[in-house]
């Protein structure tokens, strides 16, 4: 009996600190951007910069956009205008009721530039699974796309053998101990190995807001639905015949190259789509490429500025 009602101190101990922690990080770190009101509930977006085209930045799955561009998008600022943006439920964006298909967050982001005043065209830049939301996006809007750069993207071909069955349950339970408080406990310790491969490519200032941003939102209704939306997503980006001419720029992580099956093939039956495409594999990199080589990333940005302005 005494062991139990240690238990039930410890999680009531998790809890306090956990939604405290949340209560005094909201307040230490506001949006740096603007929330903008997208079909009954708010996005953040986040500009700098001046020119045109404008590139737009969007993360992987579960990764808060400020932090996870931090390495590149000031970079490519100081010469061009860049805007990142929060999927609802990332960041400081607020969740959404609806399903979290590419269709749909397509559609969001497209009313969400437009009602912010950021000007087309737009070169988009995606990692992990955004990939299929810029995809997707390009052949929505072709006439208001310049170009698109996507870092070690997934792809229909990899997500179709995906097995998301045992991620999804091993996620829900993961929700619940985020819920609990434990897992910002088990970070404090610095047993999260997702959160550590993240943090050690980020700045001191940056990896404290990382941290703040990954516990206020872990796993929660939006992130999963992502994954439960991605059959979905995944038809929606399958039925591309062609993205025409919009240059295509896909970096390919050299570690997943070797090492995840069609991953590669993936890649290459996406360049497939445009008839002005650039295949580059980071070797010995892996998946977070503008985390661990930020450099591969901004060349591809600026190469393929330069090539739009001549």
């Amino acid at each position: 009996m005494i062991f139990l009602y240690v238990i039930i101190i410890i999680f009531i101990l998790c809890i306090l600190y956990h939604y405290t922690a949340l209560v005094i990080q909201a307040k230490k770190y506001p949006p740096p951007g603007e929330l903008v009101s997208v079909n009954g509930h708010k996005l953040h977006i986040f500009g700098e910069g001046k020119g045109s085209p404008t590139i737009i930045f969007d993360s992987g799955h579960g990764l808060p956009a400020y932090t996870n561009w931090s390495l590149i998008q000031p970079e490519i600022s100081k010469t061009s205008r860049t805007c990142i943006y929060d999927r609802a439920g990332y960041g400081w964006s607020e969740g959404s009721s609806k399903p979290r298909t590419s269709a749909q967050m397509v559609e969001e982001l497209h009313t969400l530039l437009i009602t912010s005043g950021e000007k087309a065209p737009f070169i988009l830049v995606a990692h992990s699974i955004s990939a299929l939301n810029a995809c997707l996006f390009a052949h929505t809007y072709p006439s208001e796309v310049a170009g698109l750069v996507i870092v070690d993207g997934g792809t229909p071909q990899f997500y179709k053998q995906l097995n998301r069955k045992p991620l999804l349950r091993i996620m829900r339970i993961a929700k619940y101990l985020s819920i609990l408080g434990l897992i910002r406990v088990l970070g404090q310790f610095r047993l999260i190995s997702s959160l550590n491969l993240v943090q050690q490519h980020l700045s001191r200032e940056y990896r404290k807001l990382d941290k703040a941003l990954f516990y206020r939102h872990f796993l929660n209704d939006n992130m999963l639905n992502e994954l439960i939306s991605l059959g979905e997503s995944t038809e929606q980006v399958s039925a591309i015949d062609t993205l025409g001419d919009i240059p295509l720029v896909i970096i390919t992580s050299g570690q997943n190259a070797a090492n995840i099956k069609n991953w590669q093939a993936g890649h290459l039956s996406i360049l497939e789509l445009s008839t002005d495409k650039t295949h580059i594999i980071a070797e010995g990199i892996g998946h977070s490429v503008h985390l661990e080589q930020p450099e591969t990333v901004i060349r591809e940005i600026r190469k393929l500025l330069d090539s739009l302005s001549k």
